[in-house]
């Protein structure tokens, strides 16, 4: 009797769905992972610019995807909020030092290491 009941309750559990996360920013690069956090929320020095809110801004819609679709258009929503957001202006000693005024992107570092990985939590 007792493993007719283990049987069903394991049988049970393979058809409950795992709860999977998905994951978009910048992941394993703290150095560009800190670079995220000063501009995504600001600094004394750093006024914020929150790419990473504005790239997941509607999400909802894409979530009858696959969790590799929906993780990969994070990173393209992100990617879109860094290149197309109105975001207060690089202080003139920035400008100065980069040789233009388009705040987020110097060497793209930050911008290439953007990624996601999707995960299943047991």
């Amino acid at each position: 009797m007792d493993s007719v009941f283990g049987e069903i309750v394991e049988e049970i559990k393979k058809n409950i769905p795992k709860k999977v996360i998905i994951e978009a920013g910048i992941i394993n690069d703290e150095e560009n992972a800190k670079k995220a956090l000063y501009n995504e929320f600001g600094t004394y020095k750093i006024p914020a610019r929150p790419f990473i809110r504005r790239g997941l801004d509607n999400i909802e819609k894409e979530l009858d995807k696959k969790p590799e679709q929906i993780g990969s258009k994070m990173v393209q929503n992100i990617k879109k909020a860094i290149n197309d957001s109105n975001y207060p202006r690089n202080a003139v000693s920035t400008v100065k030092k980069k040789g233009f005024d388009f705040p987020l992107i110097e060497t793209r570092d930050m911008y290439n290491s953007l990624t996601f990985r999707v995960s299943k939590e047991d």
